[in-house]
């Protein structure tokens, strides 16, 4: 399929389509900064009750186990059910999980199975969450305006990440009931605001809601797989994605080991990282206008040299200065690719397949993120920091080579993003 087969959805009300998806942004950017404040608690809350780092890893297992097993299943139920249920549902879990977190803090009785339990199931309804929101957003946003929805819902990813992780050390300084209160609370704001959209339901186009019954779950995932599989561009999107996400771990970590080194103040250190947050937001305004006179494939590739740059530089000047610039650009670059893949996603995905295509997406890009952080600390123990950064590069540089072949190669690279008088 190509940009140009993509389904054509019905018109929608101008005031209609920007009051709902207003409020599911609105929402949602609120709930994922509370998300984000909680997730940067849940250790120091281990560390602070328990004095066990190993209880800290067995929570962040908890929270982060189902965004690896449990991304693809949840992408088969979305395409099942109408997508604003499930998220009036999963904040609602969510909302009380946290809740219930809350309370046992104020009353200074915590236990750890009681904060395991919350993780995994905050880790759990939010992946459910996620998914169903990504997959809502084309049915409720007309196609001409739907990149600029899909870059921003990428910029309060990371405007989120960018606040909220100063903003759960200071709650949690504050008192440990803070940062689970308010992300409890913050739930409760987007379940509202869901609550208030018009549009009653989001159930899935090109399709009775009675159909899936009749065939199985397995069935279901392996028609998503193979829908995604059979889209060229997506495969390489999600090549090039899950292999520099997994670099870019090593890269954070080996920029933290030199600067700790190197005697960088923890306030330096943390302004650096940081840095990706800043450009995460503005990779993410500018990509929708990038693709005006770009193709997809050509701002891949273009992102995929800037990598190789940024990396020779940091390799060349170990400096937090330099530390701070090339971790922005970085940030700025997996954004804009980020919101390409999404827009090119959302136009040629049928919006019954939207869940689990979504889903198998999201998998394949961050499925590898834990394990770069184990081979950064691999590396980094081996061979040094100077020398890891010296591999990390080569590897950006075959990757970028890869990249630049399938781009001289390919069709794709004048097939142009869709205009926005679909």
């Amino acid at each position: 399929m190509t940009l140009a087969a993509a389904t054509t959805r019905e018109p929608r009300s101008e005031a209609r389509w920007r009051r709902d998806f207003g409020l599911l942004w609105a929402g949602s950017s609120i709930s994922q900064l509370g998300s984000v404040a909680a997730a940067v608690s849940y250790p120091l809350l281990c560390l602070a009750q328990f004095e066990s780092p190993m209880r800290a890893g067995w929570v962040a297992f908890a929270a982060t186990f189902p965004k690896l097993f449990m991304q693809l299943p949840a992408g088969v139920l979305v395409d099942r059910c109408d997508r604003r249920t499930v998220m009036l549902v999963c904040q609602a879990v969510r909302c009380s999980a946290l809740a219930v977190l809350a309370a046992f803090l104020l009353t200074g009785d915590v236990r750890f199975w009681v904060l395991v339990v919350v993780a995994g199931v905050d880790g759990l309804f939010g992946v459910l969450h996620n998914v169903a929101e990504y997959a809502a957003v084309p049915q409720i946003v007309p196609d001409r305006h739907l990149d600029e929805a899909v870059s921003r819902m990428e910029v309060r990813v990371h405007a989120a990440n960018m606040l909220g992780r100063p903003l759960g050390g200071l709650l949690f300084g504050i008192d440990r009931m803070l940062p689970f209160a308010g992300d409890a609370l913050s739930s409760l704001v987007s379940l509202t605001a869901v609550g208030l959209m018009k549009t009653n339901r989001l159930v899935p186009e090109g399709g009775t809601p009675a159909e899936p019954e009749e065939r199985g779950m397995l069935a279901d995932f392996s028609e998503g797989i193979g829908w995604f599989l059979r889209e060229p561009f997506l495969r390489l999107a999600v090549l090039v994605s899950s292999i520099f996400n997994i670099l870019g771990q090593v890269v954070l970590l080996m920029m933290i080991s030199i600067a700790v080194d190197g005697r960088s103040s923890s306030l330096s250190i943390g302004i650096m990282v940081t840095s990706s947050g800043v450009g995460g937001v503005v990779g993410s305004y500018a990509a929708p206008r990038l693709l005006k006179s770009m193709s997809p494939i050509g701002i891949y590739l273009a992102a995929a040299w800037s990598w190789v740059g940024v990396g020779i530089a940091m390799a060349l000047f170990q400096r937090p200065p330099v530390f701070l610039l090339g971790w922005g650009v970085i940030g700025l670059t997996g954004a804009l690719t980020s919101v390409v893949a999404g827009i090119y996603l959302n136009r040629v995905t049928p919006s019954r397949l939207l869940g689990r295509v979504t889903s198998v997406g999201l998998f394949l890009v961050f499925g590898g993120v834990p394990f770069g952080g184990l081979l950064g600390g691999y590396l980094i123990s081996t061979f040094g920091a100077a020398r890891s950064a010296t591999m990390v590069v080569a590897a950006m540089a075959v990757v970028a080579i890869l990249v630049t072949a399938g781009w001289w190669g390919s069709a794709l690279r004048t097939e142009k993003a869709p205009a926005n008088s679909c």
